[in-house]
């Protein structure tokens, strides 16, 4: 992401996208869908206009990595940069939430900010009116070499999938309570895995979770997923789960580092799937001037 000052109006450009959008200002920006969300960043910077983004991203589309959440977190941490007034990661994250929500027009977590601003492996703790953030430095070496992501080339659908658990939930429906308290069991396994640096336990953990969330909707898992996550488990990994809220995008898959060539081999068999590389970031957003 890249944010400079231009003589007037609000410019948008994709790499990726190899596309131009270009404004009388920020606030007619925000009726753009793919500009809209830094738009709201912009405004709420105090940069109504007079400014021109650039961005590219490797992230396929509707992945569930959160790669819009970090191009949001990229376009914050420039633009309050260009103002001269930075803002700490706190302010940063609600920031970044209340423009998705304004953009979206339903309420934003604020997960996805957290890695991308801080980097690293975060153990982050929701409480009454409280959120923690848990830095762990981890074993990223020997995570990247255990680490397979597969694309299953469908993206993902998390409005669907999240409205109707959600609907559940407050519903009270007993089941999905019940699966719903599974997965934040696992969430806690796997704080304490990264904590031991244990990479298989880490994996299996994401199996649990896993088979918890897909029984949470039908509309979590798909056949292409399945596919892979049956792949994956023969050709010896630990564990394998859907990114985000499912319905398509990515499955992060970990396991032995021995076994990751052939792990790679029979994703890549899947039909209509890919593979592609990543590795995990220890530093987070960084801004060069």
């Amino acid at each position: 992401m890249t944010a400079s000052r231009a003589p007037s109006g609000f410019s948008f450009f994709s790499h990726d996208l190899q596309s131009e959008e270009n404004f009388a200002s920020a606030a007619e920006a925000t009726r753009s869908g793919v500009a809209a969300l830094a738009a709201e960043a912009a405004i709420a910077l105090g940069i109504a206009e007079g400014v021109r983004l650039e961005t590219e991203s490797a992230v396929p589309f509707g992945s569930g990595l959160g790669g819009s959440s970090a191009l949001l977190v990229a376009a914050v941490s420039a633009l309050s940069e260009l103002t001269g007034a930075p803002l700490d990661p706190d302010r940063a994250i609600a920031l970044c939430r209340d423009a998705e929500t304004r953009v979206l027009g339903k309420p934003a977590g604020t997960q996805d900010y957290v890695p991308a601003l801080c980097g690293g492996f975060n153990v982050i703790s929701y409480g009454a009116g409280s959120r923690s953030i848990r830095t762990v430095s981890g074993p990223f070496e020997e995570f990247a070499r255990s680490l397979v992501l597969f694309d299953s080339g469908r993206p993902h659908s998390s409005g669907l999938n999240n409205w109707e658990i959600y609907k559940a939930h407050i519903d009270g429906d007993p089941e999905v309570r019940r699966l719903l308290e599974g997965i934040r069991g696992a969430s806690e396994k796997m704080a304490a895995a990264l904590d031991a640096g244990d990479l298989e336990s880490m994996g299996r953990t994401l199996a649990e979770e896993w088979s918890f969330r897909k029984r949470l909707s039908t509309r979590v898992t798909t056949p292409s997923l399945d596919e892979a996550e049956r792949r994956a488990l023969a050709a010896g990994a630990w564990g394998a789960k859907a990114c985000g809220a499912g319905g398509g995008g990515v499955m992060v898959v970990l396991g032995p580092a021995s076994a990751r060539e052939r792990i790679d081999g029979a994703l890549r068999a899947v039909p209509g799937g890919s593979v592609f590389a990543a590795a995990p970031d220890a530093e987070g957003a960084r801004v060069e001037v």
